[in-house]
């Protein structure tokens, strides 16, 4: 008897791995800093590169996958794995998680081993865990924000390059693992904004991290999400009249701080002056301008955003 992990351990992991090689190699980095990145040795990237990336698709497709369910995995790991490995493994344990949950691997898993078709036992593991109500609260309200957000036909215009998280705590909310976010965070896929997995607490540490900071000085604030920044954007914010706060130091990527983005932000918030909506970071070296937006709940939020994005849409 082999369990499903073995399904994942022999076939999905590798084949995962070969797209995702193959996704940053089109980004243009070397073949030692995905090693690293993935980490395996660069002689294993170098194999994997010489195979297609159709290769590692039609093994995927064998486990239950679509091409294109496969790619988008891949470049939301690639999104991840460049923040952080730490958010990649987190991404590829989400993602295994739930095509468990969802039976996706139950016919392989079938082929490869004498396992009863009436066999459900991953799918009752790995499925909907039972929460406390106030968190199941946030993540119906996240999925509902969720459908907001892909179903506008002018939210696109204003997402990041570095993609976009929607994050929402309860008010008890102590640190990061309390907080929803969306695992892999939300891309755009065909000119539309699409979250390829549900939310979940633990999701999100940059986007959580930052909302912790915002309640720290405003307990009124449960939400945020992050969008670009540009002049467009500026007016916007300005012709709603939302209070906004900037973070002003242009040489912060020279001070050696552990993270310089959550830094300037932090010393941003804590000197700010009464309530605020949004906190634009102007960005720097290497760092894209981002706008953080901030409400009572995920709703509060995407609605302002959205707003936002019809009025960027227009000018």
């Amino acid at each position: 008897m082999h369990p499903p992990c073995e399904v994942m351990v022999k076939e999905f992991l590798p084949a995962m791995r070969g797209l995702v090689a193959h996704e940053l190699a089109s980004r243009s980095l070397s073949q030692g800093k995905i090693a690293r990145m993935i980490g395996v040795t660069q002689a294993a990237v170098s194999q994997y590169l010489d195979h297609t990336k159709e290769n590692y698709s039609s093994k995927t497709k064998l486990l239950g996958l679509s091409g294109e369910e496969a790619e988008r995995y891949a470049k939301l790991l690639c999104e991840d794995l460049s923040v952080s490995p730490i958010e990649g493994i987190q991404t590829l344990y989400t993602i295994w998680r739930n095509l468990l949950a969802q039976g996706v691997f139950c016919p392989s898993h079938q082929a490869m081993s004498p396992i009863p078709k009436e066999c459900d036992v991953c799918m009752r593991l790995f499925g909907p865990v039972k929460i406390d109500d106030n968190k199941g609260t946030v993540l119906r309200q996240m999925e509902n924000a969720r459908k907001l957000l892909e179903t506008s036909p002018f939210f696109s215009h204003i997402m990041p390059e570095v993609s976009v998280n929607l994050v929402m705590c309860p008010q008890d909310a102590k640190n990061e693992s309390e907080v929803a976010g969306f695992p892999g965070r939300i891309t755009k896929v065909h000119g539309r904004a699409r979250a390829m997995l549900p939310p979940e607490f633990g999701a999100s540490r940059h986007m959580a991290h930052m909302l912790l900071i915002a309640r720290s000085r405003n307990k009124e604030i449960g939400a945020g999400i992050d969008v670009k920044y540009d002049q467009k954007i500026a007016m916007a914010l300005e012709d709603m009249k939302l209070k906004t706060i900037r973070t002003t130091d242009k040489h912060r990527a020279k001070r050696g701080a552990a993270d310089v983005v959550v830094d300037a932000f932090s010393t941003a918030v804590e000197r700010a002056e009464g309530p605020f909506t949004a906190v634009v970071d102007e960005g720097g070296p290497g760092l894209e301008p981002i706008t953080y937006v901030f409400g009572s709940d995920a709703l509060e939020v995407c609605e302002t955003v959205l707003e936002l994005a019809s009025r960027y849409g227009k000018s």
